[in-house]
């Protein structure tokens, strides 16, 4: 309770009529059914963009590279509208990346967790 939502992907159902997740659930979890649309993940992806363009400091002659981290999951979900969410995190910049089975991060006060369905973009100035 009091923090952000963790996702878990749902693989497959187990023997005893549970859910196989990638990720642990501790027993006794509240757990909450999510749903999204290709345009809300593609959405998010626009809004981390925004969210690394505002932050990076005013550069004259420079144009940031992209770095794009991906689960793997999302790529699943969204199959050929994967290259929107591709071509909306870069907005023709130059892209590198990674899809990932999930990203370990935490918020500086927290221990780590564990994510999927995540994305992670951050931008970098470089000299042309």
């Amino acid at each position: 309770m009091d923090s952000e939502v963790v996702v878990r992907d749902p693989l497959m159902p187990d023997e005893a009529q549970g859910l196989i997740c990638v990720g642990e659930v501790p027993k006794g979890s509240f757990v909450r059914l999510l749903n999204g649309t290709p345009e809300s993940l593609i959405a998010a992806a626009a809004r981390a963009r925004v969210l690394a363009e505002q932050s990076m400091p005013p550069l004259a002659e420079t144009e940031p590279i992209v770095l794009f981290i991906d689960c793997i999951s999302r790529a699943l979900f969204l199959g050929d509208r994967i290259v929107d969410e591709l071509q909306t995190a870069a907005a023709g910049r130059t892209l590198f990346g990674a899809m990932t089975l999930g990203e370990i991060a935490n918020n500086g006060t927290e221990y780590l967790e564990f994510y999927n369905k995540t994305s992670v973009l951050a931008m970098f100035p470089v000299d042309r």
